[in-house]
């Protein structure tokens, strides 16, 4: 399987959130990092880092989560 078809199947696209709240994927609001292939050195794709508003975010929720 060539890496264009595995990340077709994980469901990676080129730019991928990195926020996730265990239900729901959000925009992290931060810098991309990015992924390269060590066979290559070519772009694989790239994930998002999480701000530290959107993590508050992200905090809040699992909160009200747990007390519910």
């Amino acid at each position: 399987m060539n890496i264009k078809k595995a990340l077709s199947v994980l469901q990676i696209q080129k730019e991928n959130g990195g926020t996730s709240t265990g239900s729901k994927w959000l925009k992290g609001g931060g810098e991309l990092l990015v992924s390269h292939s060590p066979v290559d050195g070519k772009r694989i794709a790239s994930v998002e880092e999480t701000s530290p508003r959107v993590f508050e975010k992200v905090i809040d929720k699992a909160h009200a989560a747990f007390e519910g």
